[in-house]
């Protein structure tokens, strides 16, 4: 009956749509805010840097918020009322035309997306059996890596042709497209265990923390916020790094040959983990993404920053997805959905300061010295995962 057990039903496929459709803006919204701030309203670039970031903000706001109640919720109402607010809010960018005005609405846009993103992944762990969820996940995963390579694409040809509020326009007609979906689909609730409550005050402390962060997903959540970090130094200055090294085609396509590696190998690897277990998949995509920044920094040819691109698809695309089913794993049954935001939070972390730290690196040494401090990051977090979760299985 196991064997037999389709992951892919109609179900799984509406979820990971609406996920797609959020994502989609997502990535859309962080190249076009920044274009936006430069040409329309004649900020600085560090202010353009402010407004996209801002996104990121009111994300881990958002999953600090809602994190311990996702257990709770009624997952279907909540995201139906979730994909509103981040339609209205993607209304309110025709109206940006002030920098504070631009800053609001990034954070908020980027609290809704927040709220909206951890409730699907809290769906889509429902929808995939316990004995197929590295690879359930995997597929999940990506529709999150198919927004990352179509939405960029599309945000710089129409910043190019100064197609601003066509470009806002669209994020309002793929928001309705995900509401729409919503009707559709079903969601299993889960009943609450029991909570044990905790008398003195020194335990109270912890156990209010504990209302906003997992426990038993400490260990992967301090490894995905270190790679994170650097994978949010790649996503910040590929594009500037590969003008500076005269590589500008294999910088264009960097994205793209990341998203096609991690399309055919996160279901891989999502089987690989549900078989073979967790160690060999997270072992050798930290290696990988290791192998990955060493090329990236020593890039002098389009192949080398091309292949550079396969491993981080093969290392940081691979441990993305098998990270969080390893969270999901270790988990309590009732606190899947804090365990899922508590990963996110930690991802989040790590893509939102990532860039400000090793970006003191570049201006001091350069590129190529920023790209191997974040291997020497990504070899550091092999070695954490080593003794904190490999040594211990």
């Amino acid at each position: 009956m196991q064997k037999n057990y389709n992951i892919l039903n109609f179900y799984f496929f509406c979820i990971a749509f609406i996920n797609f459709c959020i994502s989609f803006c997502f990535y859309l919204s962080i190249v076009i805010s920044t274009g936006f701030a430069i040409d329309i309203l004649g900020e600085s670039t560090s202010n353009a840097g402010l407004a996209s970031g801002m996104f990121i903000i009111g994300t881990m706001a958002a999953r600090l918020s809602i994190g311990k109640s996702l257990d709770n919720i009624n997952l279907k109402k909540w995201l139906f009322f979730s994909l509103i607010i981040y339609l209205i809010i993607s209304l309110l960018y025709f109206i940006s035309y002030n920098f504070w005005i631009l800053i609001i609405t990034r954070f908020l846009h980027g609290f809704s997306y927040g709220i909206c993103s951890s409730i699907c992944a809290v769906i889509a762990t429902r929808l995939i059996p316990s004995f197929r969820r590295g690879e359930g996940i995997g597929y999940y995963a990506l529709s999150i890596v198919l927004a990352s390579a179509l939405a960029p694409f599309l945000a710089i040809y129409l910043a190019q042709q100064n197609l601003y509020k066509l470009s806002f326009f669209i994020m309002c007609i793929i928001t309705i497209l995900a509401i729409l979906a919503i009707f559709t689909m079903k969601v299993r609730e889960i009943k609450r265990g029991v909570n044990i409550k905790i008398p003195n005050s020194k335990a109270n402390f912890f156990h209010k923390i504990f209302d906003f962060f997992e426990p038993s997903s400490a260990r992967i959540c301090l490894i995905i916020c270190l790679i994170a970090a650097c994978f949010g130094a790649v996503l910040s200055f590929i594009g500037d790094f590969s003008m500076q090294r005269d590589l500008v085609f294999a910088g264009s396509i960097f994205f793209v040959v990341y998203a096609v590696t991690s399309l055919f190998g996160r279901p891989i690897a999502g089987r690989i983990f549900d078989k073979k277990g967790h160690n060999i998949v997270l072992i050798s995509a930290l290696v990988f993404f290791i192998l990955a920044l060493i090329l990236i920094a020593f890039a002098k040819n389009s192949w080398m920053l091309i292949l550079a691109a396969v491993f981080t698809g093969l290392g940081y695309g691979n441990f993305f997805s098998s990270g969080q089913s390893y969270a999901i794993k270790v988990a309590p049954k009732d606190k899947v959905g804090l365990a899922t935001s508590s990963y996110y939070i930690a991802l989040d972390f790590g893509m939102g300061v990532g860039p400000f730290f090793l970006g003191f690196v570049q201006s001091g040494f350069g590129y190529g010295a920023m790209f191997l401090v974040c291997a020497f990051i990504v070899f550091l977090a092999l070695v954490f995962y080593y003794f904190l979760i490999a040594k211990r299985a």
